[in-house]
This record gives structure tokens, C-alpha cells and sequence, in this order.
């Protein structure tokens, strides 16, 4: 139960990165918009 699976931890680190990047996306256009 201690030991982690790596490919979960994996698909964890990749969805993080999934959102993180929509959320700069998102703010790049607000800032386009606002311009």
C-alpha cells in the first residue's frame, strides 16, 4: 500500500499539466481581449 504506481503518479503529473496549461491559454486570451 506504501509503494506508489509510477503510471498513476504519472497520469496525476500529466493531467496537472493538462490544466495548468489551459489555464495559461485562457489567460493569454483574456489578455488579448483586453487589449
Amino acid at each position: 500500500m506504501k509503494k506508489q504506481d509510477p503510471k498513476k503518479k504519472n497520469l496525476e503529473d500529466i493531467k496537472k499539466e493538462k490544466l495548468a496549461q489551459k489555464l495559461r491559454e485562457n489567460l493569454r486570451k483574456r489578455k488579448k481581449i483586453t487589449k
